[in-house]
């Protein structure tokens, strides 16, 4: 993720082309690109996708088109690259989100672990409870043994 302090890369650089951007669902823009001359690396018509995630959000692409196999990592931007300004206010929007997601995850495991701590305690009190049932049942059993007059060392 591109930092707020340092100038975006240029996602049309070499090293951007490597890997797709995400995308997301757009039916505005998600089309077989037969007016398009590109085909990707199974040479196939690419498709129109739309970028989501990173400071090309928004930016229309052409891409693999394939299902059936995995994609391949061709990208062709349609849309000119964002101005510096709006790429760097995607790129704080974007740090902002991951933070967000960070702190939910974390608290999320925080209640993780206080649910196992609350879990672990019940079974300590269940295995007492029944330990003490055990124990009652006994204390019962042996003061109704003296009432009737037999002592509990004599029972067998």
């Amino acid at each position: 993720m591109v930092s707020w302090d340092n100038p975006p890369i240029s996602s049309d650089d070499e090293s951007m082309k490597s890997q797709p951007p995400m995308t997301m669902e757009c039916t505005e823009w998600i089309i077989l690109a037969l007016n398009h001359v590109a085909h990707c690396e199974h040479r196939a018509p690419c498709e129109e996708l739309l970028a989501f995630e990173s400071t090309d959000s928004g930016r229309r692409f052409l891409g693999c088109a394939k299902k059936d196999v995995p994609k391949c990592n061709y990208v062709e931007w349609i849309d000119p690259e964002w101005p510096i300004p709006l790429k760097q206010a995607l790129a704080r929007i974007w740090t902002m989100y991951e933070e967000e997601v960070t702190m939910r995850l974390i608290h999320d495991v925080v209640k993780v672990e206080e649910v196992c701590k609350v879990l672990k305690d019940k079974r300590k009190m269940e295995n007492d409870l029944r330990f003490f049932k055990v124990n009652f049942a006994k204390m019962v059993a042996d003061v109704c043994l003296n009432y009737v007059g037999i002592s509990p060392k004599r029972k067998g």
